[in-house]
C-alpha cells in the first residue's frame, strides 16, 4: 500500500527537498508560481512541476563538490536531495499532498478573519486608555496649522454632539439586529449579482461588531456531540484556536450570526456576504466525506469566487491544489492530519519516565504486532493448536447485546402510550411489513378465526432521557435540549422542517415464532 506524504508546509518542504513557502521564485510545491503572481487563479497557465525534472535538478545538487554550488542550484530552482527520490515506485511531486487541515482550518479561515475582515483583538482595545498628556501631544503634532485639512465653505459642519450621538446611534443599531437561524454554508449557493469586493481601508471585526458577535454566541445551543465550540471570539486571553474550532466558527457559529446583519441591500454588506458564503461552502465541500467530480468542479468554482482583492497569502494558492489530491487520493480524511496531530498529543502528554523517543518506538511496533495478527486470522492457515487457542478466545467476548444497553438511559418504570401515539406506532411497524398488528384490547375481542390474520401488541413502553445512534446523542427536550433538536425528512411538509424531541421510548413486540 502505497501513502501521500502529508504535513504543514514548513514539514513538507525540508522534507521533500523544496524551497520554503515564503519563496519569491519557488513558492508552490506542486507548479512553478512566482509569488508577484498569486493572484493568477488559472492554473492551466502556470507550468507545472515534473518528477523526472525535479529529480535530475536534485541528483544534480547533491553530486556538486561543494556547498556554494549546492546553494547556487536551490537559489536558481528552489531543489534539494531527499531520500524519498530513491523511491523509484515513489513520486515526489504527485504523491505529497496538501494538507486540508493546516491549509483550509488554520490558514485561509484564519486568515480571512484577521486580515480580511481585520479582527481586533478586544484584550487591547479595552486596554486602559493612554495618559491625558500623551493626547494632547499627539493631537498637538497631527493638527498642526500645515497638516489641517481647509474647512468646507458651502456645507455647515455638524456638532460634535452630533457626531457622538450619530455614532453612538449606529453602534447601538448594531447590537439590535433580529437574530435568525440560516444555513449560507450549502454547497448549492449560486450568487445572483456580480461580486463587488468590499473596500479594506478600515477594519471590519472591530470591537463594536466583535460585541455583536459574542452576543449571539451565547445565544447559540449546540448538540453535545459537536465539540470544541468556541465561547467567544477576539480575546487574546482566550489563546489561539484549534482546527476544529476555526470550523466550527466557520460553518456553524458565524451563519448565524453574520446573515441577518448582511442580509441587506446594502452593496457593502452583500459583497462580505457573498465572500463568506463562497468561503464556507469551499471548506464544507473540501471536508465532504464522500467526494465526486461534481463537488471538485464546484469546490474550484467557489474557490475562485472566494478570492479577494487584497494581497493573498501562500495558502490561497495552495488550495488550488486540494482539487488535484481530492482526485488522486480521494476524500481529505483518508489522508489529512488530524488523526496524526491527535495521535502525537497524545505522545506528547504521555509519561516517558525521561526515555525520550522510546514511547514512539513501542507505539509503532504495538501497531505492527496488531497489523500482522490481523493478517494471519484473516489468512485462516493457523496451525490446528493455535486455530483452537483463537476460537476460545474469541468465543469469550462479550455479546454485544450487552454493550447496547450503555447507549440507552433509561427511566425505572413502564407506562402506557397514549392512544394517538400507539395508533402512530401501529402503523410504522405494519409500514416494515407483514404481519399486520394491531392492539391487544382489539385483538381480544376478534374470533379464533379473525385472530390468526392479525398479531397483538401491547402499549407498555420504557421512556428513555437520551438515546445515542451512530456517535449522535439524542436527548428530550426536558433532559437537554441542545440534543434535542432534528431535521425532518422529506415525508414532512415543506414548512416543517426541524422538530423537538419531547419523548423517547422502547417498545418490545413479539414477531412471528419469535420472541
Amino acid at each position: 500500500m502505497l501513502m501521500p506524504f502529508f504535513a504543514d508546509l514548513p514539514a513538507c518542504r525540508r522534507t521533500l527537498g523544496l524551497a520554503g513557502h515564503s519563496s519569491h521564485a519557488h513558492m508552490c510545491s506542486k507548479c512553478h508560481l512566482p509569488k508577484d503572481e498569486i493572484h493568477t487563479f488559472d492554473l492551466d497557465l502556470l507550468p507545472r512541476r515534473s518528477n523526472q525534472n525535479h529529480q535530475t535538478l536534485a541528483i544534480s545538487a547533491r553530486d556538486t563538490n561543494s556547498y556554494s554550488a549546492r546553494q547556487k542550484v536551490f537559489n536558481t530552482h528552489g531543489v534539494l536531495f531527499s531520500k524519498l527520490l530513491e523511491l523509484d515506485y515513489w513520486s515526489l511531486i504527485n504523491d505529497h499532498v496538501i494538507d486540508p487541515m493546516h491549509n483550509l482550518l488554520l490558514g485561509v479561515l484564519a486568515w480571512h478573519c484577521r486580515r480580511f475582515w481585520k479582527m481586533t483583538d478586544r484584550d487591547k482595545t479595552e486596554a486602559a486608555p493612554p495618559p491625558r498628556k500623551v493626547i494632547n501631544l499627539i493631537l498637538d503634532r497631527v493638527n498642526t496649522p500645515q497638516r489641517r485639512p481647509p474647512t468646507p465653505q458651502t456645507h455647515e459642519s455638524p456638532s460634535q454632539e452630533n457626531k457622538g450621538s450619530a455614532h453612538t446611534n449606529a453602534d447601538m443599531n448594531i447590537l439590535n439586529i433580529s437574530f435568525q437561524s440560516t444555513n449560507p454554508g450549502d454547497h448549492d449557493y449560486i450568487p445572483t449579482d456580480d461580486v463587488v469586493d468590499p473596500p479594506m481601508a478600515g477594519a471590519i471585526f472591530d470591537s463594536d461588531f466583535l460585541a455583536y458577535i459574542n452576543q449571539r454566541l451565547a445565544q447559540i445551543h449546540i448538540p453535545t456531540s459537536i465539540s470544541r465550540m468556541i465561547p467567544i471570539l477576539g480575546q487574546a486571553s482566550y489563546g489561539s484556536l484549534k482546527a476544529d474550532e476555526w470550523r466550527n466558527l466557520f460553518t456553524i457559529q458565524l451563519p448565524l450570526c453574520l446573515v441577518p446583519l448582511w442580509c441587506s441591500k446594502d452593496t457593502f454588506s452583500q459583497a462580505l456576504l457573498k465572500k463568506f458564503c463562497h468561503l464556507v461552502s469551499m471548506v464544507n465541500l473540501a471536508l465532504k466525506r464522500t467526494m465526486t467530480p461534481n463537488r471538485i468542479a464546484q469546490y474550484r468554482r467557489h474557490n475562485r469566487q472566494n478570492s479577494p482583492d487584497v494581497p493573498l497569502a501562500p495558502n490561497h494558492h495552495m488550495s488550488l491544489h486540494i482539487p488535484e489530491c481530492l482526485e488522486r487520493f480521494g476524500p481529505v480524511r483518508a489522508w489529512w492530519t488530524v488523526p496524526f496531530q491527535r495521535f502525537m498529543g497524545q505522545v506528547i502528554q504521555s509519561c516517558n519516565n525521561g526515555w525520550i523517543g522510546e514511547l514512539e518506538t513501542t507505539f509503532l511496533q504495538t501497531f505492527m504486532r496488531a497489523t500482522n495478527l490481523r493478517a494471519l486470522l484473516e489468512a485462516g492457515n493457523l496451525p490446528p493448536l493455535l486455530s483452537l487457542v483463537v476460537i476460545n478466545v474469541i468465543g469469550t467476548d462479550p455479546l454485544v447485546s450487552s454493550t447496547a444497553s450503555t447507549n440507552l438511559t433509561r427511566l425505572s418504570y413502564q407506562s402506557s402510550l397514549s392512544d394517538h401515539v400507539f395508533q402512530l406506532l401501529i402503523c410504522q411497524i405494519n409500514s416494515l411489513g407483514p404481519p399486520d398488528y394491531i392492539s391487544s384490547d382489539r385483538y381480544q375481542q376478534l374470533s379464533l378465526a379473525e385472530q390468526n390474520l392479525y398479531h397483538p401488541i401491547h402499549a407498555r413502553y420504557t421512556p428513555l432521557k437520551h438515546h445515542c445512534n451512530a456517535g449522535i446523542t439524542y436527548s428530550t427536550l426536558q433532559a437537554n435540549p441542545c440534543n434535542s433538536v432534528v431535521k425532518l425528512n422529506a415525508t414532512f411538509p415543506d414548512f416543517h422542517q426541524f422538530g423537538v424531541i419531547e419523548n423517547i421510548f422502547q417498545h418490545s413486540y413479539g414477531l412471528t415464532n419469535q420472541a
